[in-house]
């Protein structure tokens, strides 16, 4: 069998509630009074930190769209460099066969001046 309790109107002055039959129950509605503003606080924490994990969700949110911004520059970077090693690479290349052919043009003309004199 369930135990029902008559709830006590903490407002009301009458007698009634003072009586010996109703006394006991004051303990129980402190404590129920209790619960409830111990209830309504977690309830007030956890909204708050509900909005403090929304905020830094989209916070980590706008920081990973910032990284693949600067991993896509990276990279074009990367790719860029490494055009320009490239072509560097073929310039001193190129600039060595010049420096070939100017050396042996400057041998030629040595010999050719050395003949007619």
């Amino acid at each position: 069998p369930l135990l029902t309790l008559p709830i006590l109107d903490l407002n009301n002055n009458s007698d009634a509630c003072c009586s010996s039959d109703n006394f006991f129950l004051f303990p129980i509605q402190d404590s129920l009074m209790e619960v409830e503003e111990k209830y309504k606080k977690a309830m007030v924490s956890n909204a708050q930190l509900d909005n403090e994990k929304a905020n830094l969700m989209y916070q980590v949110d706008t920081l990973r769209e910032d990284l693949l911004g600067v991993e896509e520059q990276l990279a074009e970077m990367h790719r860029g460099h490494e055009e320009k090693s490239k072509e560097l690479e073929r310039q001193k290349h190129a600039y060595c066969i010049l420096q070939h052919q100017f050396e042996d043009m400057k041998e030629t003309l040595k010999e050719r001046e050395e003949m007619l004199t």
